[in-house]
């Protein structure tokens, strides 16, 4: 079905498609402060590494190489409606003195990547790979008491001479799906040819870090992760509330 949409908008024109991956920062490193980050990798028309199969191929993902931290970062914007914010790992360094404290600012893009449409459909495809029994590959990480938007992932690792019977499995989303607060990113890799499903060997855990946010009551609205507190004054912090999904 994906290779039918993008055979169907972007088959004579394959370029317009990756233009747009760059348009909605597929590619950007996420600028967080570490040194090097891996750098996004994705095959191109006109270049050797392009061919009839390639486009068809990006629509499930095969050629496009992320960090798993890159991909996040996508998965960030989308919960965030539309608007990327670069990841922080430091909310600000404290000296002996005030005036010694360095603070990092949260960074966001304002221009949306997709209209509220297109977002509100893309929650409710990420919502139904856990709610959806029987359908969605991630129902091990279903829980009543609280929405997840997710996808899973499951691949093959090649040794550079071809793919070998040992297997990555991933997951990425954020919670609540219908209010976001926290987002989150679990890869296994080097896994055997027994349990290796992303649903299930990452969403295992995927699901047992979620419970522990609810059960600590940080998924609740009324509690502002200290991750989304704007720090640009250290004398003054207030939280960044974050719109609701338009249902």
């Amino acid at each position: 079905f994906p290779v039918t949409i993008y055979q169907q908008h972007y088959g004579t024109n394959p370029g317009r498609f990756i233009r747009r991956l760059e348009e909605i920062g597929v590619m950007r490193p996420t600028g967080i402060p570490l040194a090097p980050e891996g750098a996004a990798r994705m095959p191109r028309p006109g270049t050797k590494e392009w061919s009839n199969i390639t486009l068809p191929w990006l629509s499930i993902g095969y050629g496009l190489n992320l960090t798993p931290l890159q991909v996040l970062c996508l998965y960030n914007t989308v919960a965030n409606r539309g608007k990327r914010v670069t990841p922080r790992l430091v909310e600000e360094i404290r000296g002996e003195q005030p005036q010694q404290t360095v603070i990092t600012p949260i960074k966001q893009i304002q221009k949306p990547i997709a209209s509220d449409k297109t977002l509100n459909e893309l929650n409710k495809m990420l919502r139904a790979v856990v709610e959806k029994q029987g359908i969605g590959t991630g129902n091990s990480m279903y829980n009543p008491a609280y929405t997840v938007a997710a996808k899973t992932g499951t691949a093959k690792l090649n040794e550079g001479s071809g793919y070998i019977d040992r297997y990555r499995s991933s997951v990425v989303g954020f919670m609540p799906a219908d209010r976001p607060r926290y987002s989150m990113v679990v890869m296994l890799s080097d896994l055997g040819d027994t349990a290796y499903y992303g649903g299930v060997v990452a969403g295992a855990v995927f699901r047992k870090v979620a419970d522990h946010l609810y059960a600590r009551g940080w998924l609740n609205s009324t509690n502002v992760p200290l991750a989304l507190r704007d720090t640009s004054s250290p004398s003054q912090s207030h939280p960044i509330t974050l719109p609701p999904l338009v249902s």
